[in-house]
């Protein structure tokens, strides 16, 4: 499984939609096996989506996300984490741990959700 992960300086990014570090981690048997950056160049929806989709990342964690990215990614079956905060690593082995629905990675005010097609 492939996990995107947007942040910055070692925490999520707080909107996806402006955001220009991915992380793209590569996982086999629930453990990581790889990972490699990526700078989001796209500005536009379209752009933004191609880019992300075209990196084979089947999981995207984030924080904030407008709602016609949030669907058009999952229209390329990514599933979408989204409104997420905190460190990096610590929601990374959260995510592979099967706890990242805790309360306490989700932006304030706002609880944690996986987007997935219906």
């Amino acid at each position: 499984m492939k996990i995107g992960i947007v942040h910055w300086r070692g925490r999520i990014s707080p909107v996806l939609d402006v955001s220009e570090n991915l992380v793209v981690i590569e996982t086999g048997d629930g453990k990581e096996v790889g990972r490699k950056n990526y700078k989001l160049a796209g500005r536009r929806t379209y752009q933004r989506v191609r880019e992300i989709s075209d990196l084979g990342i089947d999981v995207l964690i984030c924080g904030a996300i407008s709602f016609l990215l949030e669907t058009a990614l999952v229209g390329k079956k990514i599933q979408v984490v989204a409104f997420v905060c905190g460190d990096m690593e610590d929601i990374l082995n959260a995510f592979l741990a099967g706890c990242l629905n805790l309360e306490r990675f989700g932006m304030p005010g706002i609880k944690i959700r996986l987007k997935t097609e219906d």
